[in-house]
């Protein structure tokens, strides 16, 4: 009984490591060179390369979907900060046709810090007179709720939004989902950084020449 348990074991690594001496000896579907495969015959560094390249098609794709769809909203915000603290001081609301539904400056509970105006140019004096988040919180909330929404960066946009409406004590707005153009964009060009281990993002003015379009302001104008 143990010389056949010894003989079986010894039988199934020789089988082990012929196999892995065959696999070596196979070349890369995609690069030729010989050595250890995967289950589809790539090398490491192939396999690494298709992955990035199935993430971008997949993100082409997603793009393609979203240019022949017209239920989503496109959102964009200007805020007091980056922290977890930063209120909304204006928010910019588009449909997919292009038609600007919202464009308003709002008042924030606390004082506009200069770093953040240095960024938007949105001061104190600007929104003295602009209602507040409650007072605009029914119209984009009737827009946004059960509607998908895409942003620049939307993760912080969707924060600001969340945490807007906890200062103020109003329901976060029901939205469908978000979608990041700016990951989305980073996909479609296919810039990889190993440095960061995901696609270079870029700015939104970098994103519109890269499809053909001449950036001219990244602000609208709000409404008086």
């Amino acid at each position: 009984m143990i010389v056949r348990v010894v003989m079986k074991n010894e039988w199934s690594i020789f089988c082990l490591s012929h196999r892995w001496r065959a696999a070596c000896h196979l070349a890369c579907v995609d690069c030729g060179q010989r050595g250890r495969l995967d289950t589809n015959g790539r090398c490491p560094d192939c396999r690494h390369l298709h992955r990035i390249n199935q993430r971008s098609l997949a993100a082409r794709a997603q793009l393609n979907a979203l240019a022949l769809a017209d239920d989503w909203l496109i959102i964009d915000t200007e805020t007091t900060g980056l922290d977890k603290t930063a209120e909304i001081v204006q928010v910019g609301i588009v449909d997919a046709g292009g038609r600007v539904l919202v464009n308003r400056l709002i008042r924030p509970g606390l004082p506009i810090p200069a770093e953040a105006t240095a960024v938007h140019g949105i001061t104190d004096t600007a929104v003295a007179s602009a209602p507040t988040w409650p007072d605009v919180y029914p119209e984009i909330a009737g827009l946004l709720n059960g509607r998908r929404l895409l942003a620049y960066n939307a993760d912080f946009d969707q924060r600001v939004f969340r945490q807007t409406c906890r200062r103020h004590g109003t329901a976060v707005p029901t939205w469908v989902g978000w979608d990041c153009v700016m990951e989305l964009t980073a996909a479609y060009i296919g810039e990889w950084s190993n440095y960061w281990g995901s696609f270079r993002w870029h700015k939104s003015g970098r994103g519109l020449q890269h499809f053909g379009f001449t950036a001219v302001s990244s602000r609208i104008a709000p409404e008086p």
